[in-house]
């Protein structure tokens, strides 16, 4: 190497014996010549500078990086043929270094930035031609240091089947991860000395491999990661292998269950509804979306997963989906061993799989008033109560057409998921038992509605009363609306309507709202994580999220705040009349409506309340009706705001009109 400077001019004139006076006389004597026009074919012929062709340098790479070696070369010629010799420079004598002192050269430099590289042709007479090119160097990035292999994390060889049996396929998953940002490849490799592996992918770090093998018995599963770095014949620093055991069962031949298509021997028709379900074809939706590999998932899609039955959806397809044994139990031995279970009480039948956080419906439905009504409680047990009050007969007696049970029942099945819904059927949307496209008739005045998939709400909760049931109350005192007055009051029906009054019926909660109690009684979401499951709507408490629905306007919480004020507003509406009240006709039971409690009803009684056979006393009863419609309804107003609003305050007006009555 030389310095930054090859062939330096004091050492090229030294080397030629020319002296600094002999250099200016030469250069003088040239120039005379030059410019007095000598004739170069004279034998006096005056000498020519070099040329450079071009005037350019070439080099094999206008931008290294720094230590990178670049090649830089000229093409010079002399006129006269003489040796020509060359002086390179680079610009910073700090900086770079050349190799070399002919019209090609080596350049290299440790520190980055922009040179400009030049390059002077001498002939012997120190005649010259110049050129430069600029060269832009870039930092080299640092050298790589030792390479680290793969690591496995520490769940290591993963199988999605815990007890795997012969023939079955197994998909196998493993991930790894490389320090130094390698993407790796995988080698799946057994001990059978067969190639059993198939469907191998790598997302990610993670790759999974599909298995099966024949053979029952135990073999070493193992996985290799290689992140391509192996250099030469070494592979230790490069690829990284994962081990595990799997046990494979022997293939059953046979199994603890039946399959529906036993059952369907006998029981036809029952089969011919079930195959028309979500339930009968859920396991192979689960395949079809790509979820079926789930073993989470086949607890319930599929019959007596783990206990004797489904194993595989290639090797059992005879037990996938939601059969028959799924709720009824296992039907081997049928019917020499004695009928199967009938009995559909979501403990033990839906409540098995419509749970947790993906499908709360269980635990929602546990909530509810509909699992929590104490029949013996509320004397619900008579033969009028039961078709509403009693699950069972609410299927026998308003779904089947069979007439109400002879006596009292002590005890009865609560409204539970077979209530509503069908479990063998799928007449109509989500199993549905009422025909959500059906007319519907509440009691009062035989008014005809439809509710869409609330239909199936209506059939109980329609108020249960009539006009004779009012005009009864009115003239000789007795019972009021039933608990159950949510249907009529939506649909603005029932109430005594006073005269010189306006009662608004209409209001967007039964004329906007097509679904009526599903809207904002269901509201439901789907599944986000486990902070946020899902919500399905089953406990039949309504949420500030569902009127959310209609009324965007608004943010949650001031819908919140406007509900709050609203129901506030009735309550105050019915404690006021509780006031007005004459004193000498209340009950001890006539109390407050407040937020949380709902005293139970209170007829005005026949021998303490308003005289009977009395026009003054028929009037205070017409305002009791509108009090205790509105109390009753058990919404505070919300179902129909208009509707109860004008009830309650003709009710108030006419008690304050008679009490002035001297």
């Amino acid at each position: 190497m030389t310095s930054n400077v090859s062939t330096g001019r004091g050492i090229l004139h030294q080397a030629l014996g020319i002296t600094a006076a002999s250099l200016l006389a030469l250069g003088s004597c040239a120039s005379s010549l030059s410019g007095g026009g000598g004739n170069p074919d004279d034998g006096g012929g005056v000498n020519k500078a070099p040329v450079i062709i071009g005037n350019t340098i070439a080099a094999n790479n206008l931008s290294p990086e720094t230590s990178q070696v670049v090649q830089f070369s000229v093409s010079a010629s002399d006129p006269e043929g003489s040796a020509l010799t060359f002086s390179w420079d680079d610009g910073n004598a700090a900086a770079g270094t050349f190799d070399g002192t002919g019209s090609s050269v080596f350049w290299s430099t440790e520190e980055a930035g922009t040179y400009t590289i030049s390059v002077i042709a001498y002939d012997p007479e120190l005649l010259s031609a110049t050129a430069s090119t600029s060269t832009t160097v870039a930092q080299a990035p640092d050298p790589p240091g030792p390479n680290d292999p793969p690591v496995f994390d520490q769940n290591g060889i993963q199988k999605d089947v815990s007890s795997p049996v012969a023939g079955q396929k197994i998909i196998f998953s493993v991930t790894a991860s490389d320090s130094d940002g390698d993407t790796l490849s995988f080698v799946w490799q057994d001990d059978t000395g067969q190639d059993n592996f198939s469907d191998i992918t790598v997302e990610n770090g993670t790759s999974k491999a599909t298995w099966s093998y024949d053979e029952a018995g135990s073999h070493t599963i193992t996985a290799i990661a290689n992140d391509g770095k192996a250099t030469g014949t070494s592979m230790v620093s490069a690829v990284t292998s994962q081990t595990a055991t799997v046990t494979l069962a022997a293939m059953p031949t046979s199994f603890d269950f039946s399959g529906a298509e036993r059952c369907a021997n006998c029981h036809s028709d029952v089969y011919d509804q079930w195959e028309n379900t979500g339930h009968a074809h859920i396991e192979d939706t689960m395949q079809q979306i790509g979820r079926g590999r789930l073993e989470s998932c086949r607890e319930c899609h599929t019959v007596g997963y783990g206990e004797g039955g489904y194993i595989s959806y290639d090797l059992t397809p005879q037990f996938a989906n939601v059969q028959c044994e799924s709720c009824h139990g296992s039907g081997t031995g049928h019917p020499a061993n004695g009928p199967l279970p009938a009995s559909f009480d979501p403990t033990d039948s839906c409540g098995r799989c419509h749970t947790e956080e993906h499908h709360p419906t269980f635990e929602e439905w546990q909530t509810s008033g509909h699992a929590n009504f104490a029949l013996d409680e509320h004397n619900a047990t008579g033969s009028s109560c039961v078709k509403c009050h009693n699950g069972e007969w609410f299927v026998r007696i308003q779904i089947n057409g069979e007439d109400p049970p002879a006596e009292d029942l002590a005890e009865g099945t609560h409204v539970t998921c077979a209530t509503c819904h069908d479990p063998h059927g799928n007449g109509f949307e989500n199993q549905l038992r009422v025909d959500p496209t059906a007319t519907m008739i509440i009691p009062f005045d035989d008014t005809e509605v439809n509710a869409g998939k609330a239909n199936t709400c209506l059939a109980c909760h329609n108020g249960r009363r009539n006009r004779g049931d009012m005009e009864n109350t009115i003239a000789k005192g007795g019972r009021g609306f039933h608990a159950n007055s949510q249907g009529p009051m939506i649909f603005g029906v029932g109430g005594f309507e006073f005269d010189g009054y306006e009662y608004d019926k209409s209001h967007p909660h039964n004329s906007w709202n097509e679904e009526k109690c599903i809207t904002c009684h269901m509201y439901s979401k789907e599944f986000e994580d486990f902070e946020n499951p899902a919500i399905v709507g089953h406990s039949f408490a309504p949420k500030i999220e569902s009127c959310n629905v209609c009324h965007t306007f608004a943010t949650s919480e001031e819908m919140e705040a406007y509900k709050e004020e609203f129901i506030n507003g009735t309550l105050a509406m019915l404690l006021e009349f509780e006031t007005i009240w004459p004193a000498e006709w209340k009950t001890e039971d006539a109390g407050v409506f407040d937020l949380n409690n709902k005293p139970s009803s209170s007829d005005p009684p026949s021998t303490d309340g308003p005289p009977l056979n009395d026009p003054i006393g028929d009037q205070y009863r017409q305002a009791w009706w509108n009090y205790e419609y509105v109390r009753e309804d058990a919404s505070k107003g919300v179902h129909n705001p208009a509707y109860s609003r004008g009830l309650l305050q003709s009710a108030i007006n006419k008690v304050n009109e008679l009490n002035a009555l001297p």
